[in-house]
């Protein structure tokens, strides 16, 4: 069963590093694919989430915020994911090529391997309130 943190807790419990070094997300042919797989896609896909602003800096601030701010899951399989909300429709989710679902949150995977970090937006709609598993404050999951 998946365990949810705040950001706080996150970075006592070791789960975040404060002081993440994000130089370069596009620097592995991994990152590259996710960066345009979300941006700007030269395939299709069943389900694909895409930022409105293909601009690289704005990519990049989107994880700098979510890591900065947001609260962490850990799942079954012992995966960090950490969502934010961006308080607007930062893209949409396309489902077999049709505009579905707007989106106004940021999900950052990854996070602690240089080469494979990446984003994605997504729906808040699918977000509810959580408690933190440490602390008990009350977050978003």
């Amino acid at each position: 069963m998946p365990k949810y943190y705040c950001h706080e807790c996150s970075i006592k419990r070791k789960l975040l590093d404060e002081n993440y070094p994000l130089t370069n997300l596009t620097g592995s042919s991994d990152q590259l694919g996710k960066f345009i797989k979300h941006t700007s896609p030269t395939q299709s896909y069943d389900v694909n989430s895409i930022f409105n602003d293909k601009d690289y800096s704005d990519y990049k601030n989107y994880i700098i915020n979510t890591l900065a701010s947001g609260s962490v899951e850990v799942d079954d399989y012992n995966r960090k994911n950490i969502v934010y909300c961006a308080g607007k429709t930062i893209g949409f989710t396309f489902i077999k090529g049709s505009i579905q679902i707007p989106a106004d949150a940021v999900k950052v995977v990854l996070h602690q391997d240089d080469y494979k970090i990446h984003s994605y937006p997504t729906s808040s709609i699918g977000f509810m309130n959580e408690i933190c598993s440490n602390c008990g404050k009350s977050i978003i999951k």
